[in-house]
């Protein structure tokens, strides 16, 4: 979630977190991408909990949101 917020909140690139982090940034360019995707399938799961659509329509909304987040 750390990771999320100072990339999304505080607009910090990757590179810059894991100089702060004392991390290569590639290690943390691929921990970046698995934390996108857990925080998709998270969304995923409390759409499909609160809409009574259909899965496509679910993802199609899911999908938008994640584009307003950047």
């Amino acid at each position: 979630m750390e990771l999320l917020r100072l990339r999304f909140h505080e607009n910090l690139p990757i590179r810059d977190i894991a100089g702060h982090w004392g991390m290569d940034a590639a290690v943390l360019h691929h921990e970046y991408a698995r934390a996108r995707e857990e925080f998709r399938a998270a969304l995923l799961q409390v759409m499909a909990f609160h809409h009574t659509g259909e899965a496509a329509m679910v993802e199609e909304e899911c999908r938008k949101l994640l584009e307003l987040l950047g």
